[in-house]
């Protein structure tokens, strides 16, 4: 696998991370594979990497964004 796909799929993992719509490098693996990336599990295959999606994931959690405004009071 040539350089430039291999960044393009870490540069998409953060891009699925930070949208909101996933939890956890599982579904962002999912996602790729989906999208045409069959080697994405082995290319994000790295504990640190893991780690840094969850984070993202995390800050950007839509669930999390609306559980958090339905706990507002008026």
């Amino acid at each position: 696998m040539d350089d430039k796909r291999k960044d393009h799929i870490y540069t998409r993992a953060y891009a699925l991370a930070a949208s909101g719509c996933h939890v956890d490098p599982r579904t962002i693996i999912s996602t790729l594979k989906d999208e045409g990336y069959p080697e994405a599990a082995d290319v994000l295959d790295d504990a640190q990497i893991h780690n840094d999606l969850r984070r993202v994931c995390k800050r950007n959690w839509a669930g999390l964004r609306l559980v958090s405004l339905n706990n507002k009071q008026p």
